[in-house]
């Protein structure tokens, strides 16, 4: 690729050896504290390994007092939006979106057979339009709430997570907010849910090959070539991650 030895991007083989061991050790966020690299996204999988050990430790021993255990893990996510002290700081440290998760599935096996609260959360009374702009409303502030509050460190991340959680509980409940009833957009939101992982676990090693492949080929290229190329490639190696990685065992 003409990169390989480049510590910016893929950096050396010793390099790429040490975080390939990073990454089946679920220590890969520890590595990308002190370098960062086309592998680095891979922090997202430790942690949450990391997080579902600690968070199982914790519900044993707070096994019958786990209402505690809640309130002190939501106090987290509030101080957390402000203040992160030590290693907590890291910017790949972000714990808050997988507290609401988990979260979010105690108050749905709670709830999910009160009829009373579901319709409150159904708002079924709103109109058509109303309703698509509560969910576009959302979602705008989902993608766009990390560039907006970028200057603020901390909060960006947990905002992002609480906007998430409202998104996933409304769909979780089958809000009509949510749910569009049309067979067309279900299908395709179910197929980037299929995806999603195998997305997750090759976008941006694509972009990066893609650059590659660009500069070799076309060294002169405009912005939208850059875009469609990397997103092409992008699909293709999710298509072939899904059928021939993901679902190997299947």
């Amino acid at each position: 690729m003409g990169g390989v030895e480049d510590p910016q991007k893929w950096g050396s083989h010793l390099d790429l050896y040490n975080r390939l061991i990073g990454t089946i050790t679920y220590t890969r966020n520890f590595q990308t504290f002190f370098h960062s690299d086309a592998f680095s996204y891979f922090w997202a999988v430790s942690l949450e390994l990391q997080f579902f050990v600690f968070f199982a430790m914790l519900m044993y021993v707070f096994n019958k007092k786990r209402n505690i255990l809640w309130y002190v893990l939501g106090l987290v996510v509030i101080i957390f939006s402000f203040y992160r002290p030590g290693i907590f700081s890291s910017p790949w440290f972000r714990i808050d979106s997988l507290i609401l998760g988990s979260l979010l599935y105690t108050i749905c096996c709670k709830i999910h057979d009160n009829d009373d609260f579901c319709k409150l959360i159904g708002i079924g009374n709103l109109n058509k339009f109303v309703q698509f702009s509560i969910f576009f409303g959302l979602l705008i502030s989902l993608a766009s709430s990390v560039v907006i509050l970028g200057e603020f460190t901390y909060l960006k991340y947990s905002l992002t997570a609480i906007i998430a959680f409202v998104l996933a509980f409304l769909a979780v409940l089958d809000s009509p907010i949510i749910s569009f009833k049309s067979h067309y957009i279900d299908l395709i939101f179910e197929k980037i849910g299929d995806y999603s992982f195998s997305l997750y676990v090759s976008h941006i090693i694509t972009w990066w090959i893609g650059m590659d492949l660009l500069n070799l080929w076309i060294p002169n290229r405009s912005i939208i070539c850059n875009f469609l190329l990397s997103l092409t490639f992008m699909i293709i190696t999710t298509i072939l991650s899904h059928k021939y990685i993901e679902n190997i065992l299947k």
